[in-house]
């Protein structure tokens, strides 16, 4: 017996010191630290198991009270070597409504898409006169999910700019909380502020997974995505603020790691090569021909285009709308049976494709759109199309068998007649036009005929930045399951404050000195009635 004693004493001892060793070299989530832990579990639990069927009967009562002592402690060495183990293999549990710290689906096909090593390093410093402590807390929980995603390609350090200042100078580190992603050499710099946005009505919206996965798809796939838009005609601001305004489509764009920029091409003739998507948002006065034969050229060459139209865009623009497989007629979209009420206007809520790749996803996830106003939009006619090539033409939003398209839209009084537009019922369109004899020779093209659905104050409405999204990667040829969008929540209930934190460690440490205190207190009364006795 005395050697069952012996043998299960030095396992224990044996299996703790072994998992602190292992611990300090290999680190938390090595397999000899795991190994070393359950171990330990295993022998915590037979010498809790040897103690009360073998020794505790055969002692006397006054000694009974030290084996509790030692079941206590066994309890508390068994509590901490369960919880290293579910630590070690980063169980975090998220309680966040709109699951902050999980990661999606998409971003989980980026991360085991990683090539080579990528290290994300957070640089941050306490300091009381920069409320930036909330932020850091959130990208380093954020990134601890992405390193346990793939650890083998995945590292996530904490540097004190202060401290380390050489690092710091290295990574030339001007602002506290700056987060560098690093791989192969190259560097991507991510500003804390940009992990999250608050909008006017006080709604906060959390973009980190958004950027986090945007950079590592850039730096996995070493390519800079250019996206143009077209000005000096009228069209859309894109750098407009307000509930009116479009910036905030921008921004999405810029967060995804995009290069955004305006470009006028009556002061430069030319489209750069290197522009992946050209946005022609709702031109209002007439195009150069200048204009003309430059967009003209970049389709030709296989230039993607996302055209938006309204009401009041140019007729003339229908030139470049053929060549993408389109026509427009000025008119505003009516329907009766598909409307909702949104913000004092009837808004029209139009059904999505489910054979469309950029509407299956929303589709999947029941989704709807909003657009407070529509024009509609139809494919060319076959007999208008051009024999060398093959159209894949296809319906994004549809109006019901109710709707039409108003052409006389002037006087403000919607009402059906001969000269509207009838039995089309399209609101977006997409388009694939491939060379006959080169199908890998094609150039894509969408076409909204709504504007305001992603303006300032709607953009977050339904699905609508999603729509707009999908439709930028179906342009780009990306897998449209990588759209990510961000989260609306309360960070404070998932990331405590350091007031919090520190009084959930003086409970922690409280609750284990009762435990002990008492243990004592129980000892020293068994022993004194065992003395009066």
């Amino acid at each position: 017996m005395k050697n069952k004693y012996i043998m299960l004493i030095s396992s224990f001892v044996l299996s703790t010191i072994s998992s602190i060793v292992f611990y300090v070299f290999f680190g938390e989530r090595s397999i000899f630290f795991r190994t070393t832990l359950v171990l330990m579990l295993v022998s915590i639990i037979l010498n809790i198991i040897y103690f009360r069927d073998n020794i505790s009967q055969q002692l006397k009562r006054g000694k009974y009270s030290r084996i509790k002592l030692i079941e206590s402690f066994a309890v508390l060495f068994f509590s901490i070597a369960l919880l290293s183990l579910v630590k070690s293999f980063d169980l975090n549990f998220d309680w966040t409504a709109r699951q902050l710290f999980n990661l999606s689906p998409e971003s989980k096909t980026i991360i085991s898409q990683i090539k080579t090593p990528l290290t994300i390093t957070v640089f941050s410093y306490d300091d009381n006169t920069d409320n930036i402590k909330g932020l850091v807390d959130y990208a380093e929980k954020l990134g601890k999910r992405y390193e346990s995603s793939n650890p083998k390609m995945i590292k996530l350090f904490t540097t004190d700019p202060i401290r380390d200042k050489s690092k710091a100078e290295e990574y030339g580190i001007r602002q506290n909380g700056t987060i560098v992603f690093e791989m192969d050499g190259r560097r991507e710099y991510v500003a804390p502020n940009l992990l999250l946005e608050t909008f006017s009505q006080g709604e906060i919206s959390y973009k980190g997974e958004t950027i986090f996965s945007a950079v590592i798809d850039k730096l996995n796939n070493n390519k800079e995505v250019r996206i143009s838009y077209l000005t000096g005609h009228g069209e859309l601001d894109f750098d407009s603020s307000g509930l009116g305004g479009y910036d905030g489509i921008k921004k999405m764009l810029v967060d995804r790691r995009y290069n955004v920029s305006a470009i006028n091409l009556d002061h430069y003739p030319d489209i750069p090569k290197e522009t992946d998507v050209l946005i022609i948002a709702d031109p209002r006065t007439e195009l150069s021909p200048q204009t003309y034969q430059s967009i003209e050229s970049y389709i030709q060459k296989g230039g993607n285009i996302l055209y938006m139209v309204s009401r009041n865009t140019i007729a003339d623009i229908n030139f470049l709308l053929m060549k993408s497989g389109f026509i427009f007629l000025p008119n505003v979209a009516v329907d009766p049976g598909r409307v909702a009420k949104n913000s004092g206007e009837f808004s029209i809520i139009p059904t999505l494709s489910p054979k469309s790749e950029i509407t299956l996803l929303l589709k999947n996830k029941k989704q709807s759109v909003i657009f407070p106003s529509a024009s509609v939009v139809y494919s060319l006619p076959e007999e208008l199309s051009d024999t060398n090539h093959i159209y894949d033409i296809r319906p994004l939003a549809k109006m019901s068998q109710y709707g039409f398209g108003e052409t006389s839209f002037a006087t403000g009084m919607y009402t059906k007649d001969d000269k509207d537009i009838t039995d089309i019922y399209c609101l977006a369109i997409s388009s694939i036009i491939a060379n006959k004899t080169d199908l890998e020779d094609q150039r894509r093209s969408i076409i909204f005929g709504s504007t305001e659905f992603i303006d300032n104050a709607r953009l977050y409405t339904g699905g609508n930045a999603e729509l707009f999204i999908n439709s930028v990667d179906f342009l780009l040829r990306k897998d449209l399951k990588t759209t990510i969008a961000p989260k609306n929540e309360d960070l404070s209930q998932s990331v405590p404050l350091p007031e919090q934190t520190r009084v959930i460690v003086i409970v922690v440490v409280v609750w284990i000195l009762a435990w002990l205190i008492a243990c004592v207190i129980f000892l020293l009364k068994r022993k004194n009635k065992v003395k009066k006795q």
